[in-house]
């Protein structure tokens, strides 16, 4: 487990990191810190950048916040970031993760047969993207 200080380092160096924007998620009516939505390998050159986002405890997932928040932050790319393409891998047992990225309209361009190994199994990730060309 990392300390408060360990962690406000590391947030703080990805807020310097200009090929990457971080956002905290959090439930306006409670202030509570919900997650975390981020465009990464932001490459301004090609106008494309990857996008992740983690709700960290199941208590907020599948509550609307992750939709809302990846709607935000889609907004950003697209309209102020003038970016046109938008892309993510998801663990393909995520069904939740892929029915909302299905439903903000990313579409399927494949699948990474057994790229990650995690808790003694390999799994398939599920590359989707979203253009606005």
């Amino acid at each position: 487990m990392y300390d408060i200080d360990q962690q406000t380092k590391w947030f703080n160096k990805q807020l310097a990191d200009p090929s990457k924007k971080k956002y905290i998620i959090k439930d306006n009516t409670t202030a509570t810190l919900l997650g975390l939505v981020s465009l990464m390998k932001i490459d301004l050159i090609n106008k494309n950048a990857e996008i992740g986002i983690t709700i960290g405890e199941e208590d907020f997932q599948k509550k609307g916040f992750a939709k809302k928040a990846m709607e935000k932050l889609l907004d950003i790319a697209f309209n102020d970031m003038a970016l046109k393409t938008i892309y993510l891998s998801a663990f393909e047992n995520n069904t939740a993760a892929l029915n909302l990225f299905d439903q903000l309209g990313f579409k399927k361009e494949g699948i990474l047969k057994n790229r990650v190994f995690k808790k003694g199994n390999f799994i398939s990730l599920v590359s989707m993207s979203i253009s606005k060309i």
